[in-house]
């Protein structure tokens, strides 16, 4: 090793034990006319994040006041297999349920357009009813609702742009599955047809 490069490692060193030995207090600080690198600031803690529950209670019911599906024992001619929506209402795009409304002459829900990622069970949150009754307001004209026997097959596929009917007066007359409309005999009583 040259001297130069001896020198300098020793110089190295030097430094070091004079800062390892200002770390036991034996030193007093080194001044420097530098300003610091960093500015310090006021330590906050992360916001906690909310749960999927406490967030969904702390959205609006847009359902409320709503009388849904409501069942009674024989079939009066205004029911669908027994069971009946008072009102449907739109509450507008959600998660799997983000297609097109079609509405009636006094601006009621009538049928709705499925779109790419639509579910059932979305479908039903949009309109404030149930899964099992939009089903069976489509038992004549979807395949995959009608079973042939009092029942459901439970199995509802959906296609982009397919049309779901809404109206328990229009279940022989509106929807199609996969562009396809089905004409079944109905497997549960249901209101006069419009």
């Amino acid at each position: 090793m040259n001297r130069r490069a001896a020198l300098a490692a020793l110089a190295s060193l030097t430094v070091g034990v004079l800062a390892l030995s200002g770390c036991a207090g034996d030193a007093a600080p080194v001044e420097s006319s530098q300003p610091p690198s960093a500015v310090a600031t006021e330590f906050s803690p992360p916001e906690p994040t909310k749960t999927e529950a406490e967030t969904a209670a702390e959205k609006p019911d847009l359902c409320a006041g709503i009388k849904g599906v409501e069942g009674v024992h024989g079939y009066p001619e205004d029911r669908v297999g027994g069971y009946i929506q008072y009102e449907m209402r739109d509450i507008g795009s959600i998660e799997y349920a983000t297609g097109e409304t079609v509405v009636d002459d006094e601006g009621q829900p009538a049928a709705y357009i499925v779109a790419e990622g639509d579910a059932l069970h979305g479908i039903a949150d949009r309109f404030c009813t149930e899964a099992f009754y939009v089903e069976m307001l489509n038992s004549i004209r979807r395949t995959s609702s009608y079973t042939g026997t009092p029942g459901f097959s439970g199995v509802f596929q959906l296609y982009p742009g397919d049309t779901i009917n809404l109206n328990r007066f229009t279940i022989a007359t509106v929807g199609d599955e996969n562009g396809v409309v089905y004409d079944y005999t109905p497997d549960i009583p249901i209101p006069p047809q419009q």
